[in-house]
Parts: C-alpha cells; sequence; structure tokens
C-alpha cells in the first residue's frame, strides 16, 4: 500500500481524491513514508497537499517527522504571500498544518519552525503586495503563537496576536482560539480560570460560547468552580448559540459526573421558555436534561410531545424515557407555512450566482429532488438574506458552508423545511444544506471539496457548483459572500 501510494503520487496518473484518500490510508496502517513528505507536498490538488500534512501532523508521525514538516512550511507562506487570489488553497495547507502541529509544540524543531513562521507572517504585512492575504496572514501568526504558547505555557501571547493589520482575522476567533489554547492545559489553573471567566462575559457571544464550554469540561476543581458561579446566568443568555453550547457542555459533563442543581433548575427554567421554531436549541436543552436525569423536566418534555417538528417530539420522547417515564400520546400542533411555495421552481432549472471577494461560483438548483430547500434558497436569495454573509466554516477537503446570518453555526431564517434526502451521490461541488437532524435543515448550506459518501441519504442535495469550483476550494473562513443572484426564473 505504502509503494501503491508514493507511485501514484509521483507518476499522478490517478484521481487526486483517490491519492488524498490513499495517503489518509497510511496513517490507519501506521506508515508515514519519507519520501512521501516533498511529494506530497508538491501535488497540485491542494486536498493531496492536506491529507499529506494531517498524515505528517498525526501522532503515528514521529519527531524528526514533525519537524520536517514545520520547516516546510515557511515556504508555503512565502507562496501565499505573493499568491494572486488571496491565499487560495494554500492556505489551508498551512492552517490545517500549524492546527495540527499544536500537541507537539514541546518538540524544540517544531516550537522554533512556528516562532519563525509568527514572525516572518508579521513581516509579510509590511510588503505591499500581501495585502490580498492579510487576514490569512493574521491566522497564521495567531496560529503559530498558539504553538509557542504551548511551549512557553502561557497564553498571554495570543491576547494580542494577529494584530498587526488591524482589520484582519475577527477578533472573536482571536479570543475562541486562546480559549481552546487554555483549555489544552497551558498556564497555571488560578491563571487560567480568571482568564477564562472573564472571556465567558465577552461582548461577543461566539466568544461567550467557547469559554463557558470549556469551563464546563474543566477537571480541575478550580476551573470547574468558576463555571459554577457563571452557568445559571448564562443559560439565561439572549444568543441562542451561547445557550446551545452550554446545554451541550452540560450534556457532555452530566454523561461522566454529577452536576449542580442550580445548574439543572436554570435549564428546565429555559427549556420552559424556548419557542417552537428553536428547534436546534430545544434539542440540546433536552439531551442535556436527559443526561442530567432531571426528572423536574418531565413537565417541558410533555408539553413537546405536541411540537409541531417531529425530530423535537421523537427526542422528548427518548428524554423521558431515558427519566424512566412514560411519553404521553398528544396530537402534534400544526406548523407554520413557510413564507415561499415549492411550486414556484418545480420543473424549472433555477441557479444561484454566488459572488466573493475571490470571485463568482455558480450553483444549478434541482427542485425536481428538493422543491422545498430550492425554493427556500431562492426565496432568501431574492431578499438579500445571503448578501453579507460569511462562510463561517471550512474543512478542508470536505466542505465549505455558509449561510448563517451569526456566523455561529446557530443561526437561521426563522422557519424550518422538511427533509428531502434522495439517492443522489455527494460529489465533488454538490450543495447540500445543513441541518440539527431529519426536518431541521434552515437557511445554511454546504458544497463538498471531494465525494464524501457518509453524507448521502441523510442530508438534502439541492444542486451543484457547475462553474467555478476553484473559487469554492480557495475560500477560507469568514470570506463573506458580497451577494447571490438568482438566474434562470
Amino acid at each position: 500500500a505504502v509503494e501503491l501510494t508514493l507511485s501514484a503520487l509521483a507518476r499522478r496518473m490517478e484521481d487526486p481524491e483517490l491519492r488524498a484518500v490513499a495517503i489518509s490510508g497510511l496513517e490507519a496502517r501506521g506508515a508515514v513514508p519519507e519520501d512521501l513528505l516533498a511529494l506530497g507536498l508538491a501535488d497540485a490538488d491542494f486536498r493531496v497537499r492536506v491529507a499529506t500534512v494531517r498524515l505528517f501532523a498525526s501522532e503515528r508521525a514521529a519527531a524528526p517527522q514533525h519537524a520536517v514538516l514545520a520547516r516546510a512550511l515557511a515556504a508555503e507562506l512565502r507562496a501565499i504571500v505573493y499568491s494572486p487570489v488571496g491565499g487560495g488553497t494554500r492556505a489551508h495547507v498551512l492552517t490545517e498544518a500549524l492546527e495540527r502541529l499544536r500537541p507537539f509544540s514541546r518538540e524544540v524543531e517544531v516550537a522554533s519552525a512556528a516562532r519563525a513562521l509568527g514572525a516572518d507572517a508579521q513581516a509579510a504585512f509590511k510588503d505591499p503586495k500581501a495585502a490580498p492575504v492579510r487576514r490569512v496572514l493574521d491566522l497564521v501568526h495567531c496560529l503559530a503563537t498558539a504553538i509557542e504558547a504551548r511551549a512557553t505555557g502561557t497564553s498571554r501571547p495570543l491576547a494580542t496576536c494577529g494584530e498587526a493589520s488591524g482589520s484582519g482575522w475577527p477578533l472573536h476567533e482571536r479570543r475562541k482560539l486562546r480559549v481552546r489554547v487554555l483549555a489544552e492545559g497551558v498556564g497555571p489553573p488560578d491563571e487560567r480560570a480568571q482568564t477564562l471567566s472573564q472571556l465567558a462575559q465577552d461582548a461577543d457571544p461566539r466568544v461567550r460560547a467557547e469559554a463557558l464550554s470549556a469551563l464546563i469540561k474543566a477537571k480541575e476543581p478550580l476551573l470547574f468552580g468558576a463555571a459554577d458561579r457563571l452557568i445559571p446566568v448564562a443559560l439565561a443568555d439572549a444568543d441562542t448559540g451561547v445557550v446551545g453550547a452550554v446545554a451541550d457542555a452540560i450534556g457532555e459533563r452530566a454523561a461522566a459526573s454529577a452536576v449542580p442543581a442550580a445548574w439543572t433548575d436554570a435549564l428546565v427554567g429555559r427549556a420552559m421558555r424556548v419557542p417552537d421554531g428553536e428547534v436546534e436549541l430545544r434539542l440540546s436543552l433536552f439531551e442535556a436534561l436527559a443526561a442530567a436525569k432531571v426528572r423536574a423536566a418531565s413537565r417541558v418534555l410533555d408539553g413537546a410531545m405536541s411540537d409541531p417538528n417531529a425530530v423535537v417530539r421523537a427526542k422528548a420522547q427518548s428524554a423521558l424515557r431515558a427519566l424512566g417515564l412514560s411519553p404521553k400520546a398528544v396530537p402534534a400542533r400544526p406548523a407554520t407555512p413557510l413564507p415561499f411555495d415549492p411550486a414556484d421552481v418545480l420543473g424549472r432549472r433555477p441557479r444561484l450566482v454566488v459572488e466573493t471577494a475571490r470571485g463568482g461560483f455558480v450553483i444549478e438548483l434541482d427542485p425536481d429532488v428538493a422543491p422545498h430547500g430550492v425554493a427556500a434558497l431562492v426565496s432568501l436569495a431574492r431578499r438579500g438574506f445571503y448578501d453579507g454573509v460569511v462562510f463561517h466554516r471550512v474543512v478542508p477537503g470536505f466542505v465549505v458552508q455558509g449561510g448563517d446570518p451569526t456566523a455561529s453555526g446557530w443561526g437561521g431564517p426563522g422557519f424550518l423545511l422538511p427533509g428531502e434526502p434522495s439517492s443522489l451521490p455527494f460529489l465533488r461541488g454538490t450543495v447540500g444544506l445543513a441541518d440539527a437532524g431529519p426536518d431541521t435543515a434552515g437557511s445554511q448550506w454546504f458544497v463538498t471539496h471531494a465525494h464524501t459518501p457518509h453524507l448521502e441519504g441523510r442530508y438534502t442535495v439541492v444542486g451543484h457548483v457547475t462553474a467555478g469550483l476553484e473559487v469554492v476550494d480557495a475560500l477560507v473562513p469568514f470570506d463573506r459572500i458580497e451577494r447571490v443572484r438568482v438566474e434562470g426564473l
């Protein structure tokens, strides 16, 4: 298998997706061949380069291999600075490597290479040619600083990382990175508890959600004690994403150990105030209540048995059974009518033209397969819903996802779509609807970088990218949609 993979890379004769899959398979076999790094990083396809990075930044690789990869990143940074499309797919390779190498920050050569890379990223701001990539340079500087923070045992440099441009990598993302590093155990417990407590009260709800989750999951008593004081207030937060993240973390904690009664009381109180349309939040709260064995939640769960959404009813039913209670059979309330008519798109071939700073791409929609999903996207695009919204999630080699006006992963349009799964494959360039379970999709959609068979039959396919797939490949987190036009209707 190792020889076949090396031969395929050397000859470039196979499908690039197969080359990437072959490299990923080597990690499972515990094989990290020395000759693979140079071949993999030189590949024309970014998915192969990302797969190579993941292999050489894994636990299967030895310290000398981590060091070779870390040293190779300087060339990637230089290529990004002079990229005509704002970093393009090279940014995926560099940022993925820095994220994956962070656990190995105590290895001297990894820390040294990261320190040099961070300095180079800051210095690159002085080059006028680097203007299109300043946000990527900010990210590189922060990720490199995170490695140095773990190597030196202090997260303080992360408080000011990525500020060279003044308007590059978003502040909330920088603070979330600091939370993750603190959660990884960097710094004395008292300092970590104080900093996380401050970040748990940040003005940005995305930062609050990240910090509160870290405190809830913390093993040290000092950090857990800080969470104890904050959680009842956090569960009354006006932001859905904060409450959902807290509920998810409590559920995870409760599955392993008991949680304070004040938390479960606050969970019940918030669950009673969630409107029908907040399906994802209700699912998180019900799961947390079941994990924490809160029998006082029976009133909330009984009431949810008549919810218009079948997924909510099923979750309430399973939560009641987990509590040793019998669900009551009651009629479901009627759902709120959708603000569009799927019949308007049937038999047609509408297209979405998505314009970004990196260029445009075209999505051909298929209303015969998913009339509700297509009609929703068309309706939202026509009223400018997507204009100015960012791609909040990018997983190189997998998907790029947008459509959330809150950029948190919890946002939506205020309505829910019926699931429309099909037998269509999720090939490269397929556009699907993101959801929190069947019948919970809204405005969020994603485009696949590669064939993703595990999505098939589960998520709704609404169309395919027919032009500009190279633009989709080059998108990095927080690239903004400038405008979406509807054609073909």
